[in-house]
């Protein structure tokens, strides 16, 4: 393949940068999406880094953070290909979510976009998408993006999948059809944000019916039943109480009926200072002699009533006092649980 330009041979190479946009020859994404996963991901540790050194732990500061500094990288070009989900793109979001909650990298997505309140960036590169083609129609006929876009609309009436293909798709899958067959709106702010809304109410839907259908999620689902920002993220000001209260609520605890959760014998799930006992939740926090007088300084159960009941209020209660007290309780029955263990271990 030769190119010549004014006599001249033109060099043709495998990808081409054009306005920090990797270009390919094949016109994929994949190399370019490459460089900003890479660039982002070392963003996301600087800003943890940088917070946690100057003794910030706060989620609205964090993600505050995420969204000035790294979600524009993200999303750079978005216009172009924000009609369809990049998985590549979506795990550094989570990425950044698991690191300020300090939960296992195998912790499931639907209880981190839950607890969080997140949604996938996937709304945000849908709305930048939409908000493009709006702009585009609103241009002259003589602006060059104008003519491209009336020849992928030629092209897309005539068959051919296209952007312009995925934009309509986009907008008819969230009930906006009337808006491709009149080619605008009036408000254009008013409707990106309605557009964004029922983005999220669609992921929210899927969200529930994942929790419901799921036995994975039988524990958290009995607490937690819509998407939104715990209060414990920015009430509980200690980072490890934090932790150990987000990996006990979303089962990736180091509790046995946690860890070992897919096993096929419950024989793997029982407490180690109760042989007849699963180390569960009711366990934890309401049974287990070994955290008697931790839970006696801590937690205030009716042993009398429905202890399951009454941890799962305690898990979605917004009393501070309460909440930073369960907090404290997990995070020391867990130190107590691992030193206990290892006494065991010793004196064996």
């Amino acid at each position: 393949e030769v190119w010549h330009l004014g006599g001249e041979n033109i060099e043709v190479v495998g990808k081409y940068k054009y306005l920090g946009l990797n270009l390919s020859t094949m016109l994929s994404f994949n190399i370019a999406t490459d460089e900003f996963v890479s660039r982002a991901k070392k963003g996301v540790v600087q800003i943890a880094r940088a917070l946690k050194r100057y003794g910030c732990f706060s989620c609205k500061v964090f993600f505050r953070l995420f969204e000035a500094q790294i979600v524009p990288s993200l999303l750079y070009a978005s216009e172009l290909w924000g009609y369809r989900e990049i998985k590549k793109i979506e795990k550094v979001h989570l990425y950044a979510c698991k690191l300020f909650t300090n939960v296992p990298a195998r912790t499931p997505n639907d209880m981190i976009y839950g607890d969080l309140g997140r949604y996938p960036l996937f709304v945000d590169s849908a709305a930048r998408c939409v908000q493009h083609w709006l702009r585009v129609l609103k241009q002259d006929d003589s602006r060059y993006s104008k003519m491209a876009y009336l020849s992928l609309l030629g092209m897309h009436e005539r068959g051919h999948e296209n952007w312009v293909t995925h934009v309509k798709a986009l907008l008819c899958d969230c009930g906006f059809g009337l808006v491709w067959l009149y080619g605008g709106v009036v408000d254009e702010k008013s409707f990106l944000r309605e557009f964004k809304d029922r983005l999220r109410a669609n992921f929210g839907q899927r969200w529930f019916a994942h929790l419901q259908e799921s036995a994975r999620f039988g524990g958290y689902h009995s607490f937690k039943n819509c998407i939104g920002r715990e209060p414990y993220l920015d009430t509980i000001r200690v980072s490890i109480y934090r932790t150990a209260l987000a990996r006990f609520r979303m089962g990736v605890s180091p509790f046995n009926a946690h860890k070992y959760f897919f096993a096929h014998h419950d024989s793997s799930r029982i407490c180690p200072f109760c042989p007849d006992k699963i180390e569960n939740e009711v366990h934890v926090v309401a049974e287990c002699t070994v955290y008697e007088s931790i839970r006696e300084r801590y937690v205030s159960l009716d042993m009398q009533g429905n202890l399951q009941d009454q941890i799962n209020s305690l898990l979605r209660t917004e009393d501070e006092t309460k909440m930073v007290s369960l907090a404290k309780f997990l995070y020391l029955a867990w130190r107590s649980r691992i030193a206990r263990l290892q006494l065991e271990r010793d004196e064996g």
